[in-house]
């Protein structure tokens, strides 16, 4: 599924499916397929052809949304795993909300370096609903927030 939702934004993109396969180096057939398969494992038709090109449906219009984020997610596992097998630094994304790294020792933060030399930490500072909703979207690994939280 990973192939032709990557087929599926190239089409969306161009709107064309001879200009989106050649960008693709497959043939136009090749992609027509592709994209039957996709909306036979979706259950949904994406696209409505014609003699000037594709247009998405309101179903397809859905799919394009998320499919850049399921794509990037899947870039971003792929980085974690290559991380993983040759034992290369790993990131750690912290999402403080607003005044909590003021407010608290960050000591904690230079003792997990220090354990960890090889640890990148990213530190990123949101408004509290945004610093949930980056650990939700897997934006930040850790989210610290003063107060209650869902």
């Amino acid at each position: 599924m990973i192939r032709e939702l990557q087929l599926f934004l190239q089409l969306c993109g161009e709107k064309s499916i001879r200009r989106a396969a050649e960008a693709a180096f497959i043939t136009p057939q090749g992609l027509s397929k592709a994209m039957k398969s996709l909306e036979t494992e979706l259950g949904v038709q994406l696209f409505v052809r014609s003699n000037e090109g594709v247009e998405l449906t309101a179903a397809g219009k859905k799919v394009a949304r998320r499919a850049a984020k399921i794509l990037d997610d899947v870039k971003k596992m792929r980085t974690e795993l290559k991380e993983h097998q040759t034992g290369t630094a790993h990131r750690v994304a912290i999402a403080f909300a607003s005044g909590t790294i003021t407010a608290l020792k960050t000591d904690f933060l230079y003792d997990y370096q220090k354990n960890r030399p090889g640890a990148e930490l990213v530190i990123s500072e949101y408004p509290d609903t945004q610093c949930e909703q980056a650990v939700f979207d897997c934006d930040a690994d850790v989210g610290i927030a003063i107060g209650p939280v869902d």
